[in-house]
């Protein structure tokens, strides 16, 4: 005897971020049987909504001698975001310790000192070495909003990620300028326990080509994370003693990981 498998009318339920479809199987005494034609009859994915089959969630119940009921609950894949909620680019300013200016706007000496070391852009030179200034420079965030599952939201994978760089483009941004610096959960235990909004949090970094340090240097890249710094040292320039550049070093502080680990995307 073939087995028949039809949907209940009008089962199809949205149970917040889940959906239900209610399938009967006519024509087998064998459960298993049974189950194994309605997955077969039942759609891959539920047909309003990108939700996958939950196979540990499969209820069956036997309802008459050749007749087995089973409910199909659907489900987001394991990962998979229920959705960006908001976007948010934030601009700051911070400060930083930096050893050279931008520019150079005026020296002006003593009288009773005319022979002025020559510096170039350092700051704060003392006579020995350079000290250096914490200035303020500008700063951006992007803030990623983003709707989970909340059996799929698990804060203790996201820990280790933290400090990480993006090794590839994401969201338009490219490698090397994403610094995935942190994440706040909000769920509302009352009126939508089943689901977990996400906020992360990457600081912006732009990547800098072809940087003219000075005295003949010229750093051909830096990624926007790196830390560049610049040795300075002794210099005569044929009239008074200074100090300049002797070498400019990159630096890698923070690792280059994988965005994809995240689970929201590319």
């Amino acid at each position: 005897m073939s087995i028949v498998v039809t949907e209940r009318f009008h089962s199809r339920r949205l149970l917040g971020p889940t959906a239900e479809l209610i399938f009967v199987a006519r024509g087998t005494m064998d459960t298993a049987e049974a189950l194994d034609a309605i997955l077969a009859h039942a759609a891959t994915v539920y047909p309003e909504g990108d939700r996958y089959i939950d196979h540990d969630g499969i209820e069956t119940n036997r309802i008459g001698r050749n007749h087995v009921e089973a409910r199909i609950p659907y489900v987001p894949s394991p990962g998979q975001t229920l959705g960006l909620l908001r976007e948010r680019v934030v601009g700051t300013l911070q400060q930083q310790h930096v050893s050279e200016a931008e520019e150079v706007i005026s020296v002006t000496a003593s009288p009773y000192h005319p022979n002025v070391p020559h510096i170039g852009k350092a700051m704060n030179w003392d006579g020995e070495k350079v000290q250096g200034a914490d200035v303020d420079v500008p700063s951006a965030k992007l803030v990623l909003e983003y709707r989970h599952l909340s059996i799929f939201y698990a804060p203790v994978n996201l820990a280790p990620l933290l400090r990480g760089i993006n090794n590839a483009t994401f969201r338009g941004f490219p490698a090397g300028t994403l610094k995935f610096e942190g994440f706040e959960s909000d769920r509302d235990l009352v009126q939508a326990p089943l689901t977990v909004d996400v906020a992360y949090t990457f600081a912006i970094s732009p990547n800098v080509a072809n940087i003219d340090v000075g005295h003949g240097i010229t750093v051909p890249l830096k990624r926007g994370h790196d830390y560049m710094w610049v040795h300075h040292g002794p210099w005569f320039n044929g009239y008074v003693m200074g100090t300049a550049p002797h070498f400019a070093v990159v630096n890698r502080t923070n690792p280059y990981i994988d965005y994809g680990a995240l689970g929201i995307g590319t």
